[in-house]
């Protein structure tokens, strides 16, 4: 064997024991859930959701606020299994970020209509990732659908959603996100929302996912809430009026958290639950 070969045989060996190592270590972290895997399953530059059964406090805009999750990453009560239900899909905004489950206008909206009202939101989410990933929800046949999309969709970006690349395999690695630390999801500013130019999800592409979601809605209600805002968001608003059921509630902004003018405070979710009890009762 010439001194090359043996130099090139000994570098491969030493290169297979690091990857060896590192794939060691990598499991071990794994095992251990170091570092922390955080709320969200998935890739957080494409399509990720909350994790199943999570029962953390998280900080809140203005207080620390629980969430916890059911066996499908859901917020609230699991799906019934028979007998009429809504189902309910936006992001952080129907999620109800800031507050507890039960002051979130979906679990408020379910005592009002006396009927299940299951929490689908999911934060960060455009109609872009839900067009990925509801139909897991849609398919378990809710008889009304709520579609709360648009404040994300509205949302500026560098590029938009349907462009977005994946994250690479090593940096999704436990390892990398223990040197690094993980991400995590909050509310923009208000002063990034409302131009199509630099939107996540332009009204063009807005209506397309919009008519795929109420296709793979099939035999259910569809309902198309503009979620109420402190800044427009009217040619999305007008992609909600072209296809069907608009339904505009308007809010003041004393509402919303002092400190984030995107989400509900509890007094902001009771108002939308009971004008949207008002609205659906008498359709």
């Amino acid at each position: 064997m010439s001194a090359l070969q043996s130099t090139w045989g000994k570098a491969a060996a030493g290169g297979g024991v690091t990857l060896l190592l590192l794939a060691l270590v990598e499991g071990s972290l794994r095992v251990l859930g170091v570092p922390d895997p955080g709320l969200y399953e998935g890739d957080l530059n494409t399509s990720w959701w909350l994790r199943a059964n999570l029962d953390v406090e998280i900080s809140g805009p203005e207080q620390p606020f629980q969430l916890t999750t059911n066996d499908l990453g859901l917020r609230g009560a699991l799906p019934p299994t028979e007998g009429d239900w809504t189902l309910v899909l936006g992001c952080s905004t129907t999620l109800g970020w800031g507050v507890d489950g039960n002051d979130a206008w979906p679990a408020q909206l379910a005592l009002l209509l006396d009927e299940p009202v299951i929490n689908g939101g999911q934060p960060g989410w455009s109609t872009h990732q839900a067009v990925s990933y509801a139909d897991t929800w849609l398919s378990l046949e809710p008889s009304r659908v709520i579609l709360a999309y648009g404040v994300r969709d509205a949302q500026a970006a560098p590029r938009p959603d349907s462009s977005a690349t994946p994250t690479p395999w090593w940096r999704k690695a436990s390892l990398t996100r223990l040197i690094q630390g993980t991400r995590t999801r909050g509310a923009p500013p208000a002063d990034q929302f409302g131009d199509p130019e630099t939107a996540r999800v332009p009204p063009d592409q807005y209506r397309e996912n919009l008519k795929e979601l109420i296709e793979l809605s099939g035999e259910a209600e569809i309902i198309l809430l503009a979620f109420p805002q402190t800044t427009s968001l009217a040619p999305w608003v007008e992609v909600q009026r072209e296809l069907g059921t608009s339904l505009e509630p308007t809010l003041s902004r004393d509402a919303f958290f002092e400190s984030d003018p995107v989400h509900l405070n509890v007094a902001g979710h009771t108002q939308l639950a009971e004008w949207l009890a008002s609205q659906l009762g008498s359709s």
